[in-house]
């Protein structure tokens, strides 16, 4: 009987890397043609063409585009690995599989590149395909040295049936992907003058001190720097066994902003590094059992309260870059005209570092809200509820977006409510396997 349910957890786990294989592949090669410029040109042209693909000079302001081209390969080439090598024993079996894998990704690269031959809007370099390429290898080796683990660590936070146990296995992987959020694109400067660049070109030394120091503050992005810190004190708490350790809560985010210092697409400040201590503080005092007990003591009004208090500061922060109010009924036209573009395109107007961070801003906005929507219907089954939960999520969404349409220069995109939905799972997601279910007793709490 153990046999026979590992080997089903082992076919699971290698049928979810299999799909969410496919489902990035897919996204990789759509993500590489939008927005979908189409022009027919002979197959004897296009093998011109591409003879005629050229390395471009790559300054620092574009490092960044050409670094995100070939992280955006690595979870494809490494979810190939983890499809191909999971059930294999031998590690030389293993490692053939994964130079295949690796092979195989740089072939889809490739492929990718003289597609865009037929999609002019897309630039052609010899350089996109040596960061793809690189990215592949990089997937490949990333599986080889921690794939398995990160496999099982994923793996205890979705089926681990103490809490304690998924609580802090979710806070790690969170963890991970905060930390991966706030160093891409990874484009660090090389020298003096690029970091003169960075600090200096249009400000003065003044300007320079007092952005480094943080003011004026930036309350939104405050808030976001407060809230994706707090998973690392979770997990900090969970694997010491102990809430200690004050100088831990200043000492990683003095050491990632010190990083950010040298990233040319990202800014540093001690006011974030402060901010970051007192979110880890705050994760690490969480007590998930108590928390439990008092969010199933919230009466349904008081959680409509606080869904209703979230989506207005949701709908402030949309609107506070609004210039104008659209009344005119031709410009309302015009302007809902724009709510259907090519799905996905605007993601991708300025670079794949900006598509990265519109997505998971977009996706992590509706994580509260899903988590909400959870509490206001937990009468219902739980198939409903998750149903109930998808749908409201993309209602608002929709809403969130179609407020935009009064309210240039921003732009409604309908494409928008997928990751608001998704946001939305993941938020009630937690709310049923994490926070709500299976508490566990004294000897097995994290605290």
């Amino acid at each position: 009987m153990i046999n026979d349910g590992r080997l089903k957890t082992t076919f699971q786990v290698h049928l979810t890397l299999s799909t969410l294989f496919t489902v990035a592949c897919l996204l990789l090669i759509y993500a590489s043609i939008v927005p979908l410029g189409f022009r027919p040109i002979p197959i004897q042209e296009a093998i011109e063409c591409w003879g005629a693909i050229s390395w471009l000079r790559l300054d620092i302001y574009r490092r960044s585009d050409w670094i995100a081209n070939g992280i955006v390969v690595v979870p494809v080439a490494f979810l190939l690995c983890g499809a191909l090598s999971f059930k294999v024993q031998s590690n030389f079996q293993a490692f053939v599989n994964c130079l295949l894998a690796v092979g195989l990704v740089c072939f889809l690269v490739l492929g990718i590149e003289f597609l865009q031959i037929w999609f002019p809007r897309r630039t052609l370099s010899k350089n996109d395909m040596l960061a793809g390429c690189l990215g592949s290898v990089v997937g490949g080796v990333s599986w080889l040295l921690f794939g398995k683990r990160l496999t099982r660590e994923i793996e205890l936070a979705c089926r681990s049936p103490i809490k304690a146990e998924r609580v802090s296995r979710i806070a790690f992987v969170l963890s991970l992907i905060a930390v991966f959020q706030m160093l891409f694109p990874f484009d660090f400067v090389m020298s003096l003058g690029e970091l003169s660049k960075k600090y200096f070109v249009g400000g003065s030394s003044k300007t320079v001190f007092w952005s480094l120091i943080g003011l004026p503050i930036d309350w939104i992005d405050i808030f976001r720097n407060f809230l994706r810190y707090i998973p690392v004190g979770v997990w900090y708490a969970c694997s010491r066994g102990k809430r200690s350790g004050v100088f831990f809560y200043l000492l990683l985010p003095l050491c990632l902003e010190l990083l950010q210092f040298f990233l040319f697409s990202r800014n540093a400040s001690l006011m974030d590094a402060f901010v970051g201590g007192l979110g880890i503080l705050t994760g690490s005092r969480i007590n998930f059992n108590n928390l439990a007990c008092r969010v199933k003591a919230l009466s349904k009004p008081l959680v409509l309260l606080v869904l209703l208090c979230y989506l207005s500061i949701l709908l402030f922060a949309t609107l506070s870059k609004a210039e104008s109010c659209v009344a005119n009924f031709d410009q309302i036209r015009s302007r809902f005209g724009l709510f259907f573009p090519v799905p996905l395109s605007r993601y991708y107007l300025k670079s794949e570092f900006a598509a990265f961070n519109l997505v998971f801003s977009k996706l992590v906005a509706f994580i509260p809200i899903g988590f909400l929507l959870g509490r206001l219907f937990d009468a219902s089954e739980g198939g409903k509820r998750m149903r109930v939960v998808v749908f409201l999520s993309v209602v608002l969404g929709i809403l969130l977006e179609l407020v935009q349409v009064f309210a240039p220069p921003l732009i409604p995109d309908f494409w928008d409510t997928i990751f608001y939905s998704f946001g939305g799972v993941v938020g009630f997601h937690f709310l049923e396997t994490t926070l709500m279910h299976a508490e566990p007793d004294a000897s097995t709490a994290c605290s």
